[in-house]
């Protein structure tokens, strides 16, 4: 594992002592104040690389997959093992996310331009969200359609437009 990721798995088990009411360091007392949910807040984790998609199990209830449904099913199907292998009941959210930018070409321009501003730092991976880019009703639907079928349990969709009026648009369609 990386030296990120051991940061990041340290973190987390200082989290779960402080939603726990636990001392995280000799002398100390909890921290506080308790969380509203025992145990601490849902998490999510994100990614692709297999050290992230451990971590799900570890420390997780569930995944946000950000690849294209080409991509998710295999991806679902090793979060799934991952968590029955490290004991853990039940099974993860599985959360699909889709870039989507419905409406007229300035919306759509403007959403392509977001995507690229925020990706600049991989080009490689700023071309591939563009392709996958969904910004037509039919698109949209088909994309929803086949990450359910894979098993997601949810879909969040990713307006990368100010545009408001996506919101109606996306409520209207999926209706």
């Amino acid at each position: 594992m990386t030296p990120p990721g051991r940061r990041m798995d340290e973190q987390l088990a200082t989290m779960r002592k402080v939603w726990a009411g636990e001392p995280v360091a000799p002398g100390l007392g909890p921290v506080g104040p308790s969380p509203v949910s025992a145990g601490g807040p849902e998490l999510l984790f994100g990614g692709l690389a297999q050290p992230a998609l451990a971590r799900i199990a570890r420390w997780g209830a569930g995944y946000i997959c950000p690849a294209p449904p080409g991509y998710a099913g295999a991806l679902f199907e090793l979060v799934r093992r991952q968590w029955k292998d490290a004991g853990r009941p039940g099974e993860p959210l599985l959360v699909a996310q889709i870039n989507v930018a419905p409406g007229p070409e300035s919306t759509v321009a403007e959403a392509r331009e977001s995507l690229l501003r925020y990706y600049a730092f991989a080009p490689e991976l700023a071309a591939q969200a563009l392709r996958a880019m969904a910004t037509t009703a039919k698109e949209i639907r088909e994309t929803v359609a086949a990450y359910l079928d894979l098993g997601a349990h949810e879909v969040m969709l990713s307006c990368w437009s100010d545009d408001i009026e996506q919101i109606d648009r996306l409520a209207d369609l999926l209706a």
